[in-house]
């Protein structure tokens, strides 16, 4: 299978749109709690994932044409201690739940473009009880 990774489009949109969505009814029918019950679209809109775009904050990762995985990449993050180090800090990371493993690739292929830009680290972002 080839996988491509890369910086997402606005031509992508409807596409990140409705894996968003996928992913928050496959948390309703797990029982996971996370955006599903967090106003996630209240949150983020769909005009937050446009400036994502703008501003080249916004990977995807595709297998032909079929987007397979989502992540934004921000080059900060409040939330953690040592914030000063070259870092990516992966926010809103989402999966086709219906292909095993793709979240493990998706962040492989963060991990390799993180050191082609000569980024020290990878810093992901999820809810503490999140097993």
């Amino acid at each position: 299978m080839a996988y491509t990774f890369k910086e997402a489009s606005y031509e992508h949109l409807e596409a990140i749109y409705d894996l968003i969505n996928l992913r928050i009814n496959w948390m309703n029918e797990v029982g996971i709690k996370q955006w599903n019950v967090t106003d996630y679209w209240g949150r983020y809109p769909k005009e937050y994932y446009k400036k994502l775009i703008d501003k080249h904050e916004l990977f995807i990762l595709l297998e032909d044409d079929k987007l397979l995985a989502m992540a934004a990449l921000f080059t900060s993050d409040i939330r953690w201690p040592n914030n000063d180090i070259d870092a990516f800090y992966v926010h809103h990371l989402a999966t086709n739940p219906s292909h095993k493993g793709i979240g493990r690739l998706m962040l492989q292929a963060i991990e390799n473009f993180a050191k082609t830009i000569n980024k020290v680290a990878i810093r992901l972002d999820c809810a503490i009880d999140n097993q």
